[in-house]
């Protein structure tokens, strides 16, 4: 979807209570929130020191760089929708910003 430039911003609209989406909308919904729970997932076993960081940085750093640019606008919206500022996937916001930042 993102090689496709898939509009996340527009995807992540169609989940408003007062939207109406296709079943196509809906499937491409379905992957997105599954990339990005799984996604959550390893994050927070990162920040709760489960998982190694160190491994899976050297894995996926650019993945995850590159998802978060991606998604981001997808995560915007879903909180903006669900009046939650910063609680929807914010551990790999967590992560993914400190990865940017580190030089």
């Amino acid at each position: 979807m993102r090689d496709q430039g898939a509009n996340f911003t527009a995807l992540a609209c169609a989940l408003s209570p007062n939207s109406s989406s296709d079943n196509e909308t809906k499937r491409q919904n379905f992957i997105v929130l599954d990339v990005l729970n799984s996604i959550e997932f390893i994050c927070v076993g990162i920040k709760e020191n489960l998982f190694d960081e160190a491994v899976y940085k050297r894995m996926s750093k650019s993945s995850v760089i590159k998802d978060w640019h991606t998604l981001k606008p997808y995560i915007m919206e879903l909180r903006r929708i669900n009046n939650n500022n910063t609680k929807l996937f914010c551990e790999f916001e967590w992560l993914a910003e400190k990865w940017i930042n580190e030089k």
